[in-house]
């Protein structure tokens, strides 16, 4: 199994990261090379920190991050779904300086080998039992780019959300309703997903839509403060202040952490603020909201 239509791109000077990461935005259909990506953590740097930097670049061109579980097994199933897998390596345990990320492009199981694209190298076949060594030295930290919409060969839920919810922070609306939409077709019964939708409705400017996907996340999960702020936070603008006031005195915001609690108490000044005579006629829409 080959993936040879992985674009390469050799590697320029001493970091690995802006090549190989070019690399697998093209294969997700991203026109990008090494010099047109931002510059990256210059090694020496912490493991985290140049991952998160990673991580946080493909957003930036319209596409999720999503890391892998750290088994061989997760980057083989992305591959066999013919997707590149981009992974971190280190010849030594403790030396952050000599990392250097490569892209996984095939496998080839008699052999027991894998094949890569990294550093000026664009075919490198590297045995299971010596990736694994260099691998785990980088905490086997594995991740694939994927379109809005798409979901990994291999998936977890939490893992699969967070991913979204960071692409949310840069994407267009129509492209975090395309991220979303994939997760409620896995996971219809999840109310992070439909939170998340509710906010890519909101940044599309449909309120009405917005409310539905709240009221559907807070039916499945009450409990989840930050849909409720939203929901109410959207009332308010509708001016259903009667309402808006209902669902934000559903929430204890004593008993959460900070940012939330700070925003929640920003949130219910705002609508005491509103409630504060004279006070207008609510719309008409506001009947169908009211509990």
């Amino acid at each position: 199994m080959e993936l040879t239509d992985t674009p390469f791109y050799p590697e320029q000077g001493p970091d690995s990261g802006p090549a190989a990461l070019a690399m697998m935005l093209a294969a997700s259909g991203v026109t990008a090379t090494p010099a047109e990506l931002p510059a990256l953590v210059s090694t020496p740097s912490p493991r985290d920190a140049l991952q998160n930097e990673m991580q946080e670049l493909p957003p930036r061109y319209e596409r999720l991050s999503y890391v892998l579980a750290p088994d061989l097994s997760a980057i083989l199933v992305e591959v066999a779904a013919h997707r590149p897998v981009l992974v971190r390596q280190n010849s030594r345990r403790s030396t952050a300086a000599e990392s250097q990320f490569a892209v996984v492009i095939g496998y080839d199981t008699p052999t027991d080998t894998l094949l890569l694209r990294g550093g000026t190298t664009a075919r490198r076949s590297v045995r299971a039992h010596d990736f694994l060594l260099s691998w785990s030295n980088a905490d086997r930290w594995a991740m694939v780019v994927l379109r809005p919409g798409e979901l990994p060969a291999a998936v977890s839920r939490t893992g699969y959300l967070q991913a979204a919810f960071e692409f949310q922070h840069n994407a267009r609306p129509e492209d975090s309703l395309l991220a979303f939409d994939a997760a409620l077709r896995r996971w219809p019964d999840e109310p992070r997903a439909w939170m998340g939708r509710a906010i890519a409705r909101l940044q599309a400017g449909d309120r009405p839509a917005a409310v539905r996907d709240y009221q559907t996340s807070l039916r499945i999960d009450g409990s989840n403060a930050s849909a409720r702020n939203g929901l109410a936070m959207i009332l308010l603008d509708l001016g259903c202040i009667h309402e808006a006031q209902n669902q934000i005195d559903k929430i204890r915001e004593y008993v959460l952490p900070d940012p939330l609690r700070t925003t929640i108490e920003g949130s219910r000044d705002r609508i005491s603020a509103r409630s504060q005579p004279p006070l207008l006629q609510e719309p008409p829409v506001c009947a169908q909201y009211a509990r």
